[in-house]
């Protein structure tokens, strides 16, 4: 999938994103330890061009510039093999990769990455947490609500 001519700049910081979040909610540390920004497009790490550049000097992939004016960058991921320890770790990213490659487009994608909890507590340009894979989407249910309560009320906060 990530051949995808579908599969650009975008798509690719979203991937690392949802990786990067998914192991630290499963496994207590990212994958990368990139750090993530709340942008309009939805949560992205400069890391990016910095991984493209090293990508293309060592002959490992080829940046292709957009052709259209609302096209992205393309980074051609054919000899594309990030440096992670661990078979799960490989495997985990594919899948990921696998996964965002079939979400439609890049904006798409990044409509959708406007739901996820840390880009929804964070403002334009602040950074989103680790810890915000903790914070629940849906909000507070009416048990949690009462439970603060109970707290609030014990310690003599009111």
């Amino acid at each position: 999938m990530r051949d995808n001519p579908r599969f650009g700049r975008v798509k690719l910081a979203k991937t690392m994103f949802y990786a990067d979040f998914t192991a630290y909610a499963e496994e207590g540390e990212p994958l990368t330890g990139a750090r993530y920004f709340h942008w309009p497009q939805g949560p992205f790490t400069a890391e990016i061009y910095a991984a493209e550049e090293r990508l293309v000097n060592s002959g490992r992939a080829t940046l292709k510039e957009p052709q259209f004016k609302y096209d992205e960058a393309k980074l051609s991921a054919e000899a594309f093999t990030p440096r992670l320890t661990e078979g799960w770790q490989r495997a985990f990213l594919d899948i990921k990769m696998d996964e965002i490659a079939e979400q439609g487009t890049a904006t798409e994608v990044s409509d959708l990455s406007h739901e996820h909890p840390g880009w929804r507590v964070t403002k334009d340009r602040d950074e989103i947490p680790y810890y915000a894979v903790h914070i629940s989407a849906e909000g507070p249910t009416e048990a949690d609500i009462a439970a603060a309560d109970a707290v609030v009320r014990e310690q003599g906060w009111v």
